[in-house]
């Protein structure tokens, strides 16, 4: 019987490894088929992404195509026309609103909304993992550490910020990416631009940073040994990369930078960096649910980086020292 499983499998391992995701992203809703998946708790950004999609499945459900992105809230929002959708893309929540219509309940296609947002993440780390390494294991493991990683699964199902949940679907596909740009074939420079205006269309804010990562994580290319020409020629591609990633996204952020212009000195919130550090163990060990830390997951990946230190190649060196960089600017080791 065990040998019988093994060999069909085997046979259909690209079938049998989306199954295993999809088992996953069930498990995941699993216990909130007992209990409330949703609970608003002051400072949490669930209801205001449930107030934008609920504007657009009451056009849907009444039959007006033309509003499935509303420009303005007139039936959420205090119902008096505000513009929410110049300043926060509703393009990739759309999936959910659909499925409210097909299950023609709420809870039951926010659920599998939530399911959908975990198996597109396993996928996309595992298609994006297996074109870099060509190894299935190391592909499903680096799903499995992502996919379940603290921040992925408080993002969506504690702060149930849908757009930063659907910015872990194209990160791996951003990253995949520059890494093509920077180290591999140019010529695929066009995988970034999907990966970024992906970003872009799930949360601006959260866009803004990986943009930055990525462009700082472009200077690995100048570990590797090449002719100058090739190295102008990957510098331009990431030129073409970032101006296609704007064309791409260019509906939503032409009328945001318009209207940005016009309204100039518009500020929303102001954020001290002392308040948000993590006491040094809390990123990896900590006592909240919903805290923004690595968790277990991202421990057993810095043990996995400075276990394999010798083996790597000059260029993960630099995104190693890069990642562990990071991690103590985020701690109060940093002044």
């Amino acid at each position: 019987m065990i040998n019988k499983v093994k060999y069909i499998i085997g046979k259909h391992l690209n079938i049998s490894v989306c199954l295993l995701f999809a088992l996953f992203s069930c498990l995941i809703i699993l216990p909130y088929l007992h209990g409330p998946a949703y609970i608003h708790q002051e400072g949490w950004d669930g209801r205001f992404h449930m107030a934008r999609v609920a504007e657009s499945y009451l056009n849907l459900s009444h039959g007006h195509l033309d509003q499935a992105i509303p420009s303005v809230m007139t039936k959420t929002f205090g119902s008096f026309g505000y513009p929410q959708n110049l300043f926060y893309p509703l393009i990739t929540m759309l999936p959910e609103v659909l499925l409210h219509i097909i299950f023609g309940n709420a809870y039951g296609g926010y659920l599998a909304f939530i399911a959908l947002i975990f198996f597109s993440t396993f996928m996309s780390m595992y298609i994006c993992t297996l074109k870099i390494t060509k190894s299935r294991f190391i592909a499903l493991l680096s799903s499995a550490l992502y996919g379940f990683s603290h921040f992925a699964i408080s993002i969506t199902l504690f702060y149930r910020s849908f757009g930063g949940s659907f910015i872990f679907i194209f990160m791996p596909i951003a990253f995949y990416g520059m890494y093509q740009i920077a180290l591999k074939d140019h010529k695929k420079w066009w995988i970034m631009s999907l990966g970024v205006a992906g970003l872009i269309l799930c949360d601006l804010p959260d866009a803004v940073v990986v943009v930055l990562m990525l462009v700082f994580s472009f200077s690995m290319t100048f570990t590797v040994k090449e002719a100058k020409n090739i190295k102008l020629t990957r510098i331009v591609k990431l030129i073409y990369a970032g101006m296609l990633s704007a064309l791409l996204s260019a509906f939503f952020l032409a009328p945001l930078l318009q209207n940005l212009l016009f309204v100039k000195n518009i500020s929303v919130n102001k954020l001290l960096l002392s308040n948000t550090v993590l006491p040094t163990l809390s990123v990896f060990l900590t006592d909240k649910l919903a805290s923004y830390s690595l968790g277990l997951s991202g421990l057993i990946v810095v043990f996995f980086v400075i276990n394999g230190w010798n083996k790597f190649h000059p260029a993960l060196k630099y995104l190693s020292v890069v990642l562990l960089i990071n991690l103590i600017l985020v701690t109060n080791i940093f002044p």
